[in-house]
């Protein structure tokens, strides 16, 4: 019988990008779409999660030459309200790494990410109403 040995997770390649806070930060982010999903106040609700509408960021940024992107849902409570980040943060192929260049791990690194976020003004983004939409928008 042969036995395999599993590698550390850690050990195994990954398709994150690695960077410092600092170079997060230094990110341009010059692509922001957002736009609506129609589903998504429904599948809110289940969470109780009240939401007049609801969808989808994204915003991209080059780095070397990978794609930097971070991604969450949003939600208005109320038609015209202002658009709120769902509770469950972000999504991002990003691992920030701490001083000594070790990765924060998924969980720091969202809750950075989420943080930094509420600080952005992304809520002011034009809503499109579907994602082919959002994107024709950028590309104006």
């Amino acid at each position: 019988m042969m036995v395999t040995q599993r590698k550390n997770p850690a050990e195994l390649p990954s398709s994150c990008i690695r960077l410092t806070l600092e170079t997060f930060l230094s990110l341009p982010f010059d692509q922001r779409l957002m736009w609506l999903d129609e589903q998504l106040p429904d599948d809110l609700a289940l969470e109780e999660i009240v939401a007049f509408r609801a969808g989808y960021c994204e915003w991209k940024s080059k780095h070397n030459f990978s794609l930097v992107s971070i991604g969450w849902c949003w939600y208005e409570a109320k038609r015209g309200g202002t658009p709120k980040m769902t509770s469950d943060g972000v999504s991002s192929n990003v691992m920030l790494l701490d001083s000594g260049g070790v990765d924060l791990g998924w969980r720091r690194t969202n809750a950075v990410l989420g943080a930094w976020l509420s600080l952005q003004p992304w809520h002011q983004t034009r809503i499109a109403s579907t994602f082919a939409e959002a994107i024709q928008l950028h590309s104006v």
